[in-house]
């Protein structure tokens, strides 16, 4: 399982490419985080994707929507605010 908790090359281009995403289409980001763990079934970056979402202002508005769907088990929850 990656660690998110300290930054690195593969955390912080993920951060990049959300913001510049995010800018043209901040809801995209969360159906990729749905997508990553509802289809990949991959959750550390699905998480990690919606921590970056939720503290990006562009995606704010679309974070309830999708968060539901994305955090399935508390672990998940907890792994989100933790990042």
């Amino acid at each position: 399982e990656p660690r998110w908790d300290t930054p690195n090359t593969t955390s912080n281009r993920i951060v990049v490419l959300v913001q510049r995403v995010s800018f043209y289409d901040p809801e995209f980001v969360l159906k990729v985080a749905v997508y990553v763990r509802q289809v990949l079934n991959i959750r550390s970056t699905a998480n990690y994707l919606l921590a970056v979402a939720a503290n990006l202002h562009q995606c704010r508005p679309f974070v309830a929507k999708y968060f539901r769907k994305a955090v399935r088990l508390p672990s998940d929850w907890l792994d989100v605010a933790a990042t």
